[in-house]
């Protein structure tokens, strides 16, 4: 309700660093509370290098807990989950979830990035950094390279962004 009446849009949870699995049960009422309260809700998603499985933000596990959410929208950090690619494609892609390419320069290849982009469709593909982590020209760099038309290219970069922020391009 803080969050909230801060006028915040969404929050971060990290269940490696918060030591929970997205698909824990009880997490679905902290999830359930962010939708009644229109709260976007980003999740680091994959493995996370400093620590080791099992991970607890698979894509799978991502999957299973979507609809605690309610409907509210859901962002999973680095195309959907972190080294685990291939999982995206076979359990989220198509689901209704935003990935962001955050952190995903020299880590992941073109080729896949792209089956992911069209699998899942680039209106829920939102440009991400992951700074400091991540250095945004090096992300731009990538973003820039998966031959995307200059319209996909502004959808992914920042009208994705306008529209889940409740933003109109013609507004800025």
């Amino acid at each position: 309700d803080r969050i909230r009446a801060m006028g915040l849009k969404g929050i971060k949870l990290h269940p490696e660093y918060q030591n929970f699995y997205v698909d824990e049960d009880r997490m679905y009422p902290i999830y359930r509370k962010a939708a009644r309260l229109g709260l976007i809700v980003t999740l680091h998603a994959g493995m996370d290098i400093g620590y080791a499985p099992p991970w607890r933000s698979t894509p799978e596990r991502l999957a299973r807990a979507l609809p605690a959410f309610d409907g509210a929208p859901v962002v999973a950090a680095h195309f959907g989950g972190y080294m685990m690619w291939e999982q995206v494609l076979k359990h989220l892609c198509g689901l209704p979830v935003y990935m962001d390419t955050a952190y995903c320069y020299g880590r992941i290849i073109k080729q896949l990035a792209q089956r992911i982009i069209d699998r899942h469709g680039v209106d829920h593909i939102l440009f991400g950094s992951d700074l400091p982590w991540g250095n945004v020209e090096d992300e731009l760099i990538f973003v820039r390279s998966l031959g995307l038309s200059p319209s996909e290219l502004d959808k992914l970069l920042y009208n994705n962004a306008r529209r889940l922020l409740g933003e109109s391009p013609e507004a800025l």
